[in-house]
């Protein structure tokens, strides 16, 4: 038999009895006031004049306030568009990376045409009493729906401001030198971009779009150079509203009640689990007053959240999520959305092609990017893994606990006749008492007697760990990891009697959708390509004197933009602008 040294079995005594302790200090520490620097945000927009059926592409760069480079305290930024009477559109949580994060949104067909604001913050800036918020101007014009002149206004084409021609001139003494090898180019063509990168001055991680230019719809883009809060006081908001600071993840809070007088509140452990192939897992003990709160650091994509309180206690009280008050955005002013007279045929040509592009969306779809991190990161444990089909199988869990998995059994509960609970036999004769983690399919689950007749031909394999095992203040004596087929427990026994909610996520990242047209063995001879947005990369890391990118333009001729946003390593705002032409048959430079 596996002995344990003498001074870990004394160090397993000592964090029984002081792990509600140290797992309370640890709330504790997370919620004492730090000071951290102030910061502001600014947004790198792929466009601020769309159709309905257009996507808008944007990276939010969370910034110190006082250097003006990439922060590192903020790991949650939010991403609001908001039209007028206060009337929310999208509302986005992004994640951000070393102060830097990125997303997209489809503008609906369900919406009128109009002037709508981007709004970006922070919780920490929207605590601050200055630079609370990012606020840009979006024009959304929809094609299928009449114009409301409450929020459009129909007017000449020489009424509406254009870019000075000296807007397009790039300062070789400014930033990095971009440079095309010519200035019209064919359909679906390779446009090769190089940068020059002098000295390695601007060293950073910088956003790319490459777009065609707006003749139909004027907003004006916001300038990296300078503020861009709403010139209202936005002290005009309800100060009362306080958001937590998300400096070690996403915070996710809430307080647990008793069900009856007398028992108390404190020291209690609320489990939190996110059932997907990469498991989340957290533990957070509550306070006095029953309040908890998680920090979720780790990349997911399922929205649906289970919480429990740990322990036999835990049918004698409920849980209750904090809710974060919805900000009023009343005080924003909003204009009339300026519509060209004179561009009807365009906005339908514009229209048709939107509708080709999203009826072909299929074939060019963004990937997905979640780290799916494998048991041993989470549990840190090595496992003992029984894949079902190497076995003779057995028709419940409970016979095949019995029959293939070693060291672990379903033992009759003998306060409750009717109940079982699962064992894990350790390499010590010690704490048996305590009950093993047993996650089923990424969920927590305590009541084991809801496993004890699962068919155990939907089990792919079970994964056992023996070792006493300490997770985030609480000791468990073993792990055991069941995971089925499908992946799907508890969507298949939603009767669990455990809480959950849909969560407001972070959005997941994305690869974004590059065309090729070099590809061998593929022909797009069939396939229309409308794209008006070119490129979109929010990734583009600048650390060498010279970068080469490329993208392959479309059949849809105009004058584009390829404009570059972001600020250096050492916090220097960069913006440069490349304008070329797409023509069928181009102008020799």
């Amino acid at each position: 038999m596996k002995t344990l040294p003498y001074n870990y079995i004394i160090l397993l005594i000592a964090l029984t009895i002081f792990g509600k302790s140290f797992g309370l200090n640890q709330f504790t520490t997370a919620n004492k006031t730090h000071k951290v620097p102030e910061e502001k945000v600014y947004v790198h927009l792929s466009s601020t004049s769309l159709f309905s059926g257009e996507r808008l592409y944007f990276k939010v760069y969370c910034l110190n306030k006082e250097t003006n480079s990439p922060g590192n305290d903020s790991k949650i930024a939010y991403v609001t568009i908001v039209g007028d009477n206060n009337n929310i559109l999208s509302k986005q949580k992004i994640k951000l990376i070393k102060g830097e994060g990125f997303s997209d949104f489809l503008i609906p067909t369900s919406i009128p045409s109009g002037q709508y604001k981007l709004i970006a913050y922070t919780a920490l800036t929207f605590n601050q009493e200055t630079d609370r918020f990012f606020i840009a101007d979006l024009g959304i014009l929809n094609p299928y729906m009449p114009l409301d002149e409450k929020l459009t206004t129909v007017v000449q084409e020489d009424s509406i401001p254009r870019k000075p021609p000296s807007e397009y001139i790039q300062n070789k003494d400014a930033f990095f030198q971009m440079e095309l090898l010519k200035t019209h180019y064919s359909l679906r063509e390779d446009v090769n971009v190089k940068l020059i990168n002098n000295d390695f001055k601007w060293n950073g991680v910088y956003s790319v779009s490459v777009r065609k230019k707006d003749d139909i719809i004027h907003i004006k883009k916001p300038d990296i150079h300078h503020n861009h809060v709403d010139p209202i006081n936005t002290n005009a908001l309800n100060s009362k509203i306080k958001m937590q600071p998300e400096l070690d993840g996403e915070v996710l809070s809430g307080k647990i009640t008793p069900k009856t007088e007398g028992l108390s509140v404190d020291y209690q452990s609320i489990v939190l689990s996110i059932p997907e192939e990469s498991t989340v897992l957290k533990i957070s003990n509550t306070n006095k007053e029953g309040h908890f709160t998680f920090n979720i650091d780790e990349d997911y994509i399922s929205n649906k959240v289970f919480l429990q309180i740990l322990g036999p206690d835990r049918d004698k009280f409920s849980i209750q999520i904090d809710k974060q008050e919805e900000i009023d955005f009343s005080f924003l002013n909003f204009e009339k959305l300026k519509v060209n007279k004179g561009k009807k045929e365009k906005i339908i040509e514009r229209s048709i092609k939107t509708q080709i592009e999203d009826s072909y969306s299929s074939l060019r779809q963004d990937t997905p990017v979640v780290i799916h991190n494998p048991d041993k990161d989470i549990y840190g444990a090595v496992f003992t893994t029984y894949n079902l089909d190497d076995y003779t199988r057995f028709p419940t869990l409970q016979e095949t606990m019995t029959e293939i998995v070693k060291h672990s059994w379903f033992e009759k509960n003998q306060s409750k006749d009717s109940e079982y609970r699962l064992k894990v036999k350790g390499y010590v004769e010690l704490f048996h008492y305590e009950a093993p983690l047993v996650m089923v399919d990424g969920l927590f689950i305590q009541d084991h007697h809801i496993l004890y007749d699962l068919n155990a031909f939907q089990i792919k394999k079970i994964k056992l760990f023996r070792d006493k095992y300490f997770y985030q203040g609480d000791f468990f004596q073993g792990i055991i990891v069941i995971e089925t087929f499908d992946k799907n427990f508890y969507e298949e026994n939603e009767d669990i009697e455990i809480l959950s909610f849909n969560h407001f996520r972070p959005e997941y990242r994305k690869e974004y959708f590059k065309q090729n047209y070099n590809l061998e063995n593929i022909s797009y001879d069939r396939l229309p390509d409308y794209r008006s947005q070119l490129l979109w990369e929010p990734k583009l890391k600048i650390q060498s004197s010279e970068y080469k990118f490329n993208f392959y333009t479309s059949d849809n001729e105009g004058i584009y933009e390829i404009v570059i946003e972001g600020f250096s390593d050492d916090g220097q705002a960069v913006s440069v602008t490349k304008p070329f032409v797409v023509k069928e048959k181009p102008t020799i430079d």
